[in-house]
């Protein structure tokens, strides 16, 4: 479970996407991974308006660990984050980042 925080009061994240991956066959970290990334990238441009390849901001994402996932669980969470990149930390946001063309 995530904490949930109205986009009215400073947040460090903001989840974009949920949903079942479509992923054949067994539990590959690699494969899985990499399935997760695209299917958030290719999310994150329809909420943020722009390309992730050239945004500002960044994902973070949680998906299903082996044990989860032998049992049948799929469920892909996106959320985008605005990094310092000079300070290594996360920038608080306030307000949806929908939209932000960042």
């Amino acid at each position: 479970e995530l904490p949930v925080v109205p986009c009215e009061e400073p947040h460090e994240a903001e989840v974009f996407a949920v949903f079942d991956l479509e992923y054949p066959g067994a539990y590959d970290p690699d494969p899985v991974v990499a399935a997760v990334e695209t299917a958030c990238r290719e999310e994150f441009e329809a909420f943020v308006g722009r390309d992730y390849e050239t945004s500002e901001l960044d994902i973070y994402y949680l998906y299903p660990p082996e044990a989860a996932w032998d049992e049948g669980h799929r469920a892909v969470t996106c959320a985008i984050i605005a990094p310092d990149w000079d300070t290594r930390t996360l920038t608080l946001v306030t307000g949806s980042l929908e939209g932000a063309n960042r």
